[in-house]
């Protein structure tokens, strides 16, 4: 019992600190009785407040040999090897060592600490998933092109008509423009995570370049039989925004809103949202008829990878998953938000972002973390005038 009479002198200080600790954290005598469990290891193994080590040993039982771990532990002079197990939906590492008392310098108990390592577990998966589908997106285009270049070089002993060659030539330059764009996405995570991505906002016609986008995808959608609307409300005030970043922004959500539609439409909506009959920025919504988001993993989407992370590529659809990264890095360095709503699965999904008005962003500087409005204020109805269907 050494070790409670150690414990004893500074118990409250003590006990406090490894109470408040984010791992969990057993401590036992040499005689195997429980001295303590704290807050976080009553939390992962649902024990009640004052557990026996007979109650620990059970919720672990089949996970981990508590007895076994322990008896090792107190003989050998070094820490044992980190063993990792499953909890429940948590992925631990649990690492034992002795407790020698001070003067004599014998074994007196054993701690035993548990280490939630289930988020880094998770990213390593989503990184090595992650690297996987890079691996097969390079690949898949550049043997296309090799292909297509091989056939052409036959094309001097005349094994390759004009039509053919047309044909490998136009598969060339999608191919290379598809790994291109995968690339530049590449980058701009790169310049991200460098504090090196620029934003050059500057007054302009946020109307005249969604619709000029929108246009732009309207052959994609026709190929897939899906209608495309835009409508703009009245009096759209001058925006605050990057002329180029915008059209990346509106190009993210409008081929994703057309890769994730089999049937439908693409409906694209911008209004000035108003308080008290004053503008106070333009919200802008893309919203599809497709496979939808379950509610738990709409947040995840806007996150590195997150496309991955959240499944939407169940669907047969590969995504890098950093489109919708960029797309957010973008929005939020011009002054915006942006978020999601869905129905959930199969009830397709509605996509928001705000763009600053140009009358305040010239006279004050923008605070990315000032108040932005409410996502709880959707774009519902309001006057507008259709202006290009397909």
């Amino acid at each position: 019992m050494l070790l409670q009479d150690v414990l004893e002198n500074e118990k409250g200080r003590l006990v406090q600190a490894l109470e408040s600790l984010s791992d969990g954290v057993l401590m036992a005598s040499t005689g195997y009785q429980l001295i303590l469990a704290n807050k976080k290891l009553r939390e992962i193994l649902r024990l009640g407040e004052n557990p026996k080590i007979f109650d620990v040993a059970s919720a672990l039982s089949g996970k981990l040999d508590l007895r076994t771990k322990m008896e090792e532990a107190i003989q050998r002079p070094e820490p044992l090897p980190v063993e990792e197990i499953e909890i429940g939906d948590k992925i631990l590492s649990v690492s034992a060592s002795r407790v020698l008392f001070g003067r004599t310098q014998k074994p007196i108990g054993v701690v035993v600490m548990f280490h939630d390592v289930t988020d880094a577990k998770s990213l390593e998966k989503l990184r090595q998933d992650f690297i996987t589908m890079m691996v097969h997106e390079l690949r898949a285009p550049l043997t296309s092109i090799k292909s297509a270049v091989e056939m052409i070089e036959g094309a001097g002993s005349g094994r390759v008509s004009s039509d053919d060659l047309a044909k490998y030539l136009a598969t060339i330059d999608s191919t290379s423009e598809t790994m291109l764009e995968l690339v530049s996405d590449l980058l701009d995570v790169a310049k991200v995570e460098a504090g090196k991505f620029d934003v050059i906002c500057d007054d302009g016609d946020l109307a005249e370049v969604v619709l000029e986008r929108v246009e732009s995808f309207k052959p994609l959608a026709a190929a897939k039989n899906l209608r495309v609307e835009v409508s703009f409300g009245e009096d759209l005030p001058r925006a605050w925004f990057d002329k180029v970043r915008i059209k990346q922004v509106m190009n993210n959500l409008l081929s994703n809103a057309i890769k994730y539609t089999d049937t439908g439409s693409i409906t694209v909506k911008v209004v000035a949202q108003k308080v008290n009959g004053q503008a106070i920025d333009i919200l802008v919504a893309v919203a599809d008829t497709g496979i939808g988001i379950a509610p738990e993993a709409a947040a995840r989407l806007f996150s590195k990878f997150g496309q991955l992370e959240s499944g939407r590529n169940k669907a047969g659809l590969k995504s890098s998953g950093l489109g919708l990264y960029i797309t957010k890095k973008i929005v939020e360095a011009a002054g915006g938000k942006i978020w999601v709503e869905s129905a959930g699965p199969g009830r397709g999904s509605t996509f928001f972002f705000t763009v600053s008005l140009a009358a305040n962003a010239r006279n004050l500087a923008i605070d990315q973390n000032s108040a932005i409005p409410s996502r709880e204020r959707p774009i519902k109805n309001f006057t507008s005038q259709k202006v290009g269907q397909a």
